[in-house]
């Protein structure tokens, strides 16, 4: 992750240099002009590194993808350091909670504020995880509304729920699979395994707009899942078209 870091940094500054040549050698007031707005908005950009909540995430559409991820580059490092800020705080706060436990002094203050760093340290570690995610189907960086849609969607407990609920009714359906199905009873097999394999193929795509299609195989189980799904709508579509 550092040799990612650092190399994403110096394509900046190559970029950045890339950007004041060609602002120097054009020849017209108008480029010039757009070029000066570019490097102020890099100089901009440098600079909420070193601050909090300041990620501007308009800018997420705007321009190549070189300088996009460079905007992502400089919001992990930002958040990284607000980590470590945390961390420290802390730390500091928990040796002070002890220093006045020692002194039969109420310390109860302490361990709520170390609570509360607690909770805002693995929110911004969540935050930190997905600025550093890739680019999902080439074109939907991490903050895009849609993808931000999608995975306040998948990371639901409820979604969670009903996930495990079609699981088991999968497996429920399954089991009562044996020769000699009336018809009725086949239709209502066939009817509920389609509405199934459709909410398993919703899940895979929904996962791969969250995560993007090399972060989400990068899990073996979300290889066998994958297999799973696969499988499933082959064997749909071959029961379909009358070929099993």
């Amino acid at each position: 992750e550092a040799e990612f870091k650092e190399s994403m940094l110096e394509k900046a500054r190559q970029f950045q240099n890339f950007l004041w040549e060609k602002a120097y050698k054009s020849q017209t007031a108008a480029w010039k002009k757009k070029e000066q707005k570019k490097q102020a908005k890099m100089v901009q950009l440098m600079l909420a590194a070193q601050k909090e909540h300041l990620f501007d995430e308009e800018s997420t559409f705007q321009n190549t993808p070189e300088f996009r991820r460079l905007r992502y580059t400089l919001a992990a490092a930002q958040v990284q350091t607000v980590i470590q800020n945390l961390e420290a705080d802390m730390a500091n706060l928990s040796e002070k909670a002890k220093e006045v436990r020692r002194k039969q002094q109420s310390h109860q203050w302490y361990l709520a504020e170390v609570q509360r760093l607690q909770q805002r340290k693995e929110e911004l570690e969540i935050h930190l995880y997905i600025l550093e995610l890739p680019d999902s189907l080439y074109c939907l960086p991490p903050l895009h509304p849609f993808r931000k849609f999608v995975r306040k969607l998948i990371w639901n407990q409820h979604f969670d729920r009903l996930i495990a609920f079609c699981t088991a009714a999968s497996c429920i359906l399954l089991s009562l699979e044996r020769p000699g199905i009336q018809p009725g009873e086949r239709l209502f097999l066939d009817t509920s395994n389609t509405v199934l394999n459709f909410i398993f193929a919703l899940e895979f795509c929904a996962k791969v707009i969250v995560l993007s299609a090399q972060s989400y195989f990068q899990e073996d189980w979300n290889k066998l899942d994958f297999l799973i799904v696969c499988a499933a709508m082959a064997d749909e579509i071959f029961s379909r078209s009358g070929l099993v």
